[in-house]
């Protein structure tokens, strides 16, 4: 039932499916003895003295892990005459075995060392850079004593610390330590990069729970890992210590994550509306990354049970408020109110959670070194309460030498409507979008052939799916949100794994464009219509069609299904909806049940009400029509469109 198998059977043409049986002693027997063979060791399979029996009895032993987990455990024990006795003391199942290997590891190495290296690695979001990890064990730790003394002078760490850094300097923990740490824990790491700079991530799942079980279940055990995390990517991210952020790509990436996990709640407010640390992880190419943190602090707060619905002026309240301490060029810009306002730190992020997604499309499409500039402009843009705008007047930020803000004298001092703007391709126009069931995604067909699945928080670009020769006009996920149909002026239609973005079956019997598809609310159905006037029906689940029908006279706009799916509706250029219904014991011979004719101009969508009572449509006439489902008739027309 896991999701790669899905995803890996949906796959088109089919990929071959072998059965593999039980894991048994054969097998178990082979696998141990190429571990150890590997280091030149084996096991006693002699009558009196049966270690690999002893093994191969263990509950667990049918699971391949846990004999690889043994095995390693039997390669690093010392002692051969006691080998027996091991065997015989290695816990049955595969969780208990990996206890007693962190118990074992402990006994091996430095125990602080190895709790803060294990704890990192787990808490992190994509493990640790092991050149990250040997400068993060040489940060002195308040509270927890490193056991370095005589190895490294923490004196000397601290000074080097906060002097060095403006060098890019940090300590590191001496080879001598690193290596038999190193290698004690890489058999369960996943596997390093050929540079030796890869990141540290624990391989298998058991492991890590074993870990968090370990020395993550104190109370507040996760926090304090994290904020030792935070910590040191500040350093990374500012190594001037002057607000700056002229660190690297992935200490501002990370910065946001560990704070928030951290609770350091005050020190991320402040960090998420810092237009200075915003601009740099824009200029690093993570424009959408920055409206995700802001989104998800969004939701760290809301859990906390801060409210923005009021404002206060207690001064016991946690608040933010900027004082003007404007530059000469930007002298002649009003002052903030005399009156401060106080806002919450959620109202906060919320302001500047709608300024950074309004603006994304702007600041991600600037060259790197004008996204400074066009951020602070951006800022200066939004109206005057914004906090925003609060922001980069109140700091007086000013943009590089031979630039300039432009003062906009009668801007809007309304918030704008828009939530985000998704800027997939800029070159060639979007022709149709939706979202998934779920509304964490949405996709895109456009004129460059493709489509494109992003998020509807952030608007990063999550997959593109290529495959069509021609503009894609029409898009829709199915309402399990496993699948997308398209539909191409290529005259064909696709359907894709929503999840893996592979194409599974391409629709082909249409002999001009297609201008629409639609999934039926079981996922079992397609229809699609298109400029040869047909409207076809395809089965969703082998991708053959299943029916073909004609009656209008012109190319066909818009398809949609009936809430329970017994039947189709189409709409044309012809000006006309037709109803047909889909007979469940012959869906080759649909009927047309009803012609709705009321439109002046070709029809360019239609669709069911939530109810399923009305359908909805609309027109190049400039009107939306509601038509009364059981009666065909017009309910009312919507005017005011001028277009």
């Amino acid at each position: 039932n896991h999701k790669t198998f899905e995803i890996l059977r949906n796959r088109k043409p089919a990929l071959p499916l072998v059965s593999v049986g039980p894991f048994d002693e054969a097998s178990g027997k082979i696998l141990v003895k190429n571990i150890l063979a590997e280091y030149r060791k084996t096991l006693d399979e002699s009558p009196g003295n049966n270690q690999m029996k002893l093994v191969l009895k263990k509950t667990d032993a049918k699971k391949p892990l846990y004999l690889v987990v043994a095995s390693e455990e039997l390669r690093v024990y010392g002692e051969f005459e006691k080998l027996t006795a091991k065997i015989k003391s290695l816990p049955p199942t595969l969780d208990r075995l990996f206890e007693e290997v962190l118990r074992r590891m402990e006994s091996d190495q430095d125990k602080n060392l190895l709790k803060t290296m294990l704890s990192s690695i787990v808490v992190s979001r994509s493990g640790i850079v092991e050149k990250e990890m040997i400068e993060i064990l040489a940060i002195p730790q308040k509270g927890v004593a490193n056991s370095l003394a005589g190895r490294i002078d923490q004196r000397e760490v601290e000074s080097e610390m906060k002097e060095g850094n403006s060098r890019g300097l940090f300590v590191k923990l001496p080879a001598m330590i690193w290596a038999p740490l190193f290698a004690a824990l890489q058999p369960f790491l996943r596997p390093i990069e050929e540079s030796g700079e890869g990141i540290l991530s624990i391989f298998h799942g058991q492991m890590v729970e074993a870990i968090k079980k370990k020395y993550l279940t104190v109370r507040g055990g996760e926090v304090a890992v994290h904020k030792l995390l935070a910590n040191y990517f500040r350093m990374k991210a500012d190594p001037d210590g002057d607000k700056s952020w002229k660190g690297d790509a992935r200490a501002l990436s990370e910065l946001p994550y560990h704070l928030l996990k951290g609770e350091s709640k005050e020190e991320l407010v402040v960090l998420l509306t810092d237009l200075i640390f915003l601009s740099k992880k824009c200029q690093h190419g993570m424009a959408a990354d920055v409206v995700s943190d802001l989104s998800d602090a969004l939701v760290y707060l809301r859990a906390d049970g801060l409210s923005s619905s009021s404002r206060s002026t207690s001064s016991t309240q946690s608040k933010y408020s900027f004082a003007s301490v404007s530059s000469s060029f930007l002298a002649s810009y009003e002052e903030p109110t005399a009156q401060e306002e106080v806002v919450t730190p959620l109202q906060r992020i919320e302001d500047f959670y709608r300024f950074m997604s309004g603006n994304l499309h702007v600041i991600s499409s600037q060259e790197e070194e004008h996204i400074q500039e066009i951020l602070l402009q951006q800022a200066y843009n939004q109206p005057d309460s914004s906090q925003a705008s609060i922001t980069a007047r109140a700091k007086g930020l000013e943009p590089a030498a031979g630039n300039f803000i432009v003062k906009w004298v009668n801007k809007p001092q309304r918030e704008s409507a828009c939530i985000i703007n998704l800027d997939g391709n800029p070159t060639e126009a979007a022709m149709a979008c939706a979202y998934s069931p779920d509304g964490k995604k949405i996709v895109i067909a456009s004129r460059d052939q493709t489509l494109r699945i992003c998020d509807s928080v952030s608007g990063a670009e999550i997959q593109v799916l290529t495959g069509h020769t021609n503009w894609v006009v029409d898009c829709h996920y199915s309402t399990s949100g496993r699948f997308i149909v398209s539909a191409s002026w290529d005259e064909s239609l696709k359907i894709w794994d929503a999840e893996s973005g592979t194409e599974i079956f391409n629709l082909s019997g249409h002999t001009r464009r297609v201008n629409a598809c639609a999934f039926s609310h079981n996922d079992k159905l397609v229809a699609s219509g298109g400029w040869d006037c047909s409207v076809k029906i395809w089965n969703a689940e082998n991708g053959k069609l299943v029916t073909s029908f004609g009656g209008h006279i012109k190319p066909v706009n818009a398809v949609c299904f009936s809430l329970d799916d017994k039947y189709a509706v189409s709409a044309s250029w012809d000006t006309t909806i037709k109803v047909w219904a889909l007979d469940p014991d012959d869906s080759t011979l649909p009927t047309c049940v009803k012609t709705l004719s009321g439109h002046e101009q070709s029809i360019r969508s239609v669709r069911f009400s939530p109810a399923g009572n009305q359908i909805i449509s609309t027109s190049v006439d400039s009107t939306i029509r509601a038509w009364d489902f059981r009666t065909g008739k017009n309910s009312y027309v919507l005017n005011g469109h001028s277009q």
